[in-house]
C-alpha cells in the first residue's frame, strides 16, 4: 500500500506524494492509510452525468417544494393565449 497504484485507469491528482508514506492519511507501515487505498484523497473519479429534470433550475420551486403543477407551462400557456386574442382582436385584450 505504500506507493502508485500500477493499474492503468487510475488516476491521481498533479498534487499526490511519489510515495504513500509523505501523505498526511499515511499512519505508518503497520496500519496504513488512514482512507485506504479505494478511497485515496488524491484519486480523482469520473463524475458520471446526471440527467437534468425538467425543474432543474425553475425559479419557482427554489425556496419551496413544487406545488403539483409546472409555474412555467401555466405562465406560457397564459402568455399563448394572450397573443392569440390579440392577433384575432388586434390589439391588447386589456387595451381600452
Amino acid at each position: 500500500m505504500s506507493g502508485n497504484t500500477a493499474d492503468a485507469n487510475v488516476q491521481y491528482s498533479r498534487d499526490k506524494p511519489n510515495d504513500c508514506k509523505f501523505c498526511y492519511y499515511w499512519q505508518g507501515r503497520k496500519k496504513g492509510c488512514l482512507m485506504g487505498e479505494q478511497n485515496c484523497a488524491y484519486l480523482i473519479r469520473e463524475e458520471k452525468p446526471t440527467e437534468r429534470s425538467r425543474c432543474d433550475g425553475c425559479p419557482y420551486g427554489r425556496c419551496s417544494p413544487c406545488i403539483g403543477w409546472c409555474t412555467v407551462d401555466v405562465i406560457n400557456a397564459v402568455f399563448k393565449n394572450r397573443l392569440a386574442a390579440r392577433a384575432y382582436f388586434g390589439k391588447g385584450v386589456h387595451d381600452g
